[in-house]
């Protein structure tokens, strides 16, 4: 029992080892991937040869229909050359000749039709089939002699009323039920064709081999399993592969086992057959394949796991390292660092990782420097809104208010600076809403056209659903004073204020506009450098805000001045759209 309980401890130390998890990963990926490409190999290499013979039979089957279509259509144009012969019509027609005239006709026919028998061994004989006078002549490859007889043409005759024209029929040696020499010595022995022609006069027979056609197709014949057969137009079997099936009617197989190709064989009345049984063409060399790829993964299987588990040990030991170096990580000890001596990827991405502890140290140590610096930066800022040059200017102001026009200017003036400080002493967050912005920028104007006896409106462009968006509190009072004191004051010429706001890519850009002195090119240029330098100032102004944007919202955000194209200057906020809360 005790032996039992310690075999499943080992078993499940080790499992939980990351060397044998990965060792029986890779082993498992890498018989299963082997399984599906052998049967992808096996399944693609069957489809490529099937279809390869498909093609291939195709092809040959095209061929033998066009060499069979030739062959037809030689006998056609033999036949034709003898029907238009002079002496065969000669020989058919209504004309009395004299003894010696007929013998030079015959003759003269008879030389025609050797030469027809020279030129094409395969014709047996030329009938020629009277119906004046129910005579066949016979002309044989084998004998010049002419025949003529009344006892042997009744099948001839009954054969003229029923054919048409130039179609094809079957004699065969020892199926002819007339035994007379003469019909025998017509159609010869073996498997004989017959074409018929009607003449002027009666019909021409032509008689050839049927082994004529099957030369054809033998090729195809003997390959293993494949049949072919030509029928005419009634479905008698003229030949075949299976000389027995000549003379018998065609059948169209039913059997699922066979793939029947069938043509039509041009200028005449036959078809063409082939039965190519379906479990047969690239079998033996499917299995061989079969035998070499499941060999080859076998053997590729072995080669890789070895490999595998060779570099296995290698690999793991940088990874070790690098795990006892994490645990240190976990703590905030950044010192631990990884021995990686070597040049392979391992070794390198050891060295990578001391690469980036240190970096990460440096990042930890940057990011409590900047966090630190955004902090004082917000203070200070806050602080230089609230100093005591700002209340000591303000305060001026409502003295001489109150000095010069009396105690209701000096409540109002008393009330905005009111409204003006209370949400600073009181707000915790750095962020407000834009719409809270506003209204503390609008509590500023009221206070400076006091302070100046002067009438310069703000006037305010910006959607209702941008009113709710995060930007930093007090970033645009600094804008409005530069322009007052800058713009307006210093020439005593009012003008107006505008502030616009529209979203752009995922960021709120907001445009203070005035129309008053404006600045010179080269300086609106050195400022616009000292601004996208991120230059820290302790003044209030254009640079601190600008160092508060960035702070909040990143490195591509900030301020950067232009000209107005109405004269003055235009100060362009780029921050991320957020929404407050």
């Amino acid at each position: 029992m005790n032996t039992a309980a310690n075999v499943v401890n080992c078993i499940r130390r080790m499992l939980g080892s990351i060397r044998v998890r990965l060792l029986l990963f890779v082993v498992v990926a890498l018989a299963v991937s082997l399984m599906l490409a052998g049967l992808n190999i096996h399944v693609v290499a069957g489809g490529i040869m099937d279809r390869m013979r498909e093609s291939t039979i195709q092809a040959e089957i095209s061929q033998i229909c066009d060499n069979l279509v030739s062959q037809l259509d030689s006998v056609s144009i033999q036949m034709n050359t003898l029907q238009n012969n002079s002496d065969l019509s000669a020989l058919m027609s209504n004309v009395v000749f004299s003894m010696l005239d007929e013998v030079q006709i015959r003759i003269s026919f008879r030389k025609t039709v050797m030469t027809l028998f020279t030129s094409f061994p395969q014709f047996k004989s030329v009938g020629l089939y009277s119906v004046q006078d129910e005579c066949l002549m016979v002309f044989s490859s084998k004998s010049v002699q002419d025949y003529c007889g009344s006892d042997a043409v009744g099948w001839i005759r009954d054969l003229y009323k029923d054919q048409r024209l130039g179609e094809m029929c079957f004699f065969g040696g020892e199926e002819v039920q007339y035994g007379s020499p003469l019909m025998k010595h017509f159609v010869g022995s073996g498997q004989i064709i017959c074409t018929c022609l009607k003449i002027p006069g009666g019909m021409l027979l032509l008689a050839y081999e049927e082994q004529m056609l099957a030369d054809q197709y033998d090729a195809l014949a003997q390959m293993n399993g494949h049949s072919v057969y030509i029928f005419n137009r009634e479905g008698t079997i003229l030949s075949s592969s299976d000389k027995a099936a000549i003379r018998s009617a065609y059948l169209t197989p039913e059997t699922e086992n066979l793939r029947v190709y069938r043509r039509t064989l041009e200028h005449s009345n036959l078809e063409f057959a082939c039965h190519v049984p379906s479990d047969t063409g690239y079998a033996a060399e499917l299995e061989s394949l079969g035998s070499m790829t499941v060999f080859s993964l076998i053997m590729a299987f072995l080669a890789t796991a070895g490999g595998f588990l060779l570099c296995l040990n290698r690999m793991m030991r940088p990874i070790s390292g690098m795990a006892a170096s994490i645990a240190h990580v976990e703590r905030g000890d950044y010192s631990v660092h990884v021995n990686a001596p070597g040049s392979d990827e391992l070794s390198k991405l050891a060295r990578q990782y001391n690469g980036m502890l240190i970096s990460l140290q440096e990042l930890t140590d940057e990011n409590i420097r900047v966090e630190q610096q955004r902090r004082n930066s917000e203070l200070q800022a806050l602080r230089n809104q609230i100093n005591p040059h700002f209340l000591y200017n303000t305060l001026n102001a409502i003295k001489w208010m109150a000095m010069m026009e009396g105690s209701k200017k000096v409540a109002d003036s008393l009330a905005s600076l009111g409204g003006l400080l209370s949400p600073l002493l009181k707000a915790s967050n750095p962020l407000c809403a834009l719409r809270e912005e506003i209204e503390l920028s609008r509590k500023y104007m009221a206070l400076m056209n006091m302070r100046y006896m002067a009438e310069t409106p703000m006037e305010v462009h910006i959607p209702e659903e941008l009113m709710d968006a995060a930007v930093p509190r007090l970033c645009l009072q600094p804008i409005l004073e530069n322009a007052i004191l800058h713009g307006f004051a210093a020439e005593k010429k009012w003008g107006r204020i505008t502030i616009c706001a529209w979203e752009s890519e995922g960021y709120l850009q907001i445009d203070v506009l005035d129309d008053g002195m404006g600045m010179a090119d080269d300086a609106i240029q050195r400022l616009n450098a000292r601004l996208e330098s991120g230059e820290q100032s302790d003044r209030i102004g254009v640079i601190n805000t600008n160092m508060r944007i960035r702070l909040h919202y990143g490195e591509d955000c900030g301020l950067r001045i232009m000209a107005n194209p109405d004269g003055g200057l235009c100060v362009r906020f780029k921050m991320c759209h957020l929404s407050i809360g």
